[in-house]
Formats: C-alpha cells, structure tokens, sequence
C-alpha cells in the first residue's frame, strides 16, 4: 500500500471488456423510437435511413433501411466491419445475406425477418423476449394510423417468419 501518490497504469490497457455491438446497435434504435413519418415513406430522419443502403432517398419502403442503418452507425462508431447485403428489400436481404449472420435463437439485438405474402416482408430489431414473445422496436411499421418507428410485441414462433440474424459477431 502506498501514500496515493503512485503513478496509476492506464487501466484501459489492461482491461479489455467484450462490447456486444448487437446491443449497442440496438441503444441506437430505442433513440428512434417515435419517429414519424411527414408522408409516405417520407421525412428527414427516414431519407437519412434510407440514404444509408443505396445514397438513395426516393419514397421506398424503409424498415429494412432503419437497421441498415443501425449497423452502418454501429460499425463506424466501434470501428468493425459490417458484411450485409445492400438492399432495401426483405426478401432479398434474407435470400443473400451470409449463412454465418441466421440463428436459430433469437436475442435482443438480434434482427427478425417477416414474409407478410405478395412478395412483401418486414423486419425489425428484437428488444426483449419474454416468454414465447418477443418484444422489437420496427420502421415503418404503423401505431394508432401513423407510420414510424414504434415499439412492437409479437409471437417468437408466428407463422411469417422468415428467420433471424445476428449482425456483429464480437463475442
């Protein structure tokens, strides 16, 4: 023991704590939460989402943009790659992206894919589980007639699904 006045070794050097970036991409997400949009598919913060796949901002449907866009933030933040398929559209997100990113158990920061027929899908990020229920926070997706990023619960075993994805691989 000494007086306290010793030099103190960066602790940062030595300590190196595992980040889930799947849950700090999900912290990004809840700063969305009640996100509206100001017409179809359209609004600053929804044309910065949907900029974020393509350079693009042009009316497209944009829940898949909102977690393109989670990733992208994620990644640059913590300075680890991002390997996603770019595209906007559900389907052929699930359809290409890598067999390494599908689980089979799903956990909060995870992402869920919907296949809602006619060729359209959705998707979101998981929150929370509860149960047989998950709870996600989605992009355009609809509360009380308004289009936006909402906080919803759904059945983790609902016919549509189409699978689930794990974006950062850290830990």
């Amino acid at each position: 023991m000494g007086n306290g006045t010793e030099q103190v070794e960066d602790l940062g050097s030595l300590v190196k704590l595992p980040v889930d970036l799947n849950l700090r991409m999900l912290d990004l997400a809840s700063f969305f939460l009640g996100v509206k949009e100001s017409g179809q598919n359209q609004g600053s913060i929804i044309e910065t989402f949907q900029r974020a796949v393509d350079g693009v901002a042009q009316g497209e449907s944009w829940c898949l943009a909102l977690l393109q866009y989670l990733a992208l933030e994620t990644s640059k933040v913590h300075q680890y790659p991002v390997d996603l398929p770019k595209t906007e559209s559900v389907h052929n997100f699930w359809n290409k992206v890598k067999d390494k990113h599908k689980v089979l158990t799903p956990k909060p920061g995870h992402w869920v894919f919907w296949d809602m027929d006619n060729g359209k899908g959705h998707c979101g990020i998981i929150r929370q589980i509860i149960s047989v229920n998950m709870i996600t926070i989605e992009g355009n997706t609809m509360l009380d007639k308004i289009e936006g990023v909402f906080m919803k619960s759904k059945s983790l075993s609902g016919k549509k699904i189409l699978g689930f994805i794990k974006v950062f691989h850290t830990n």
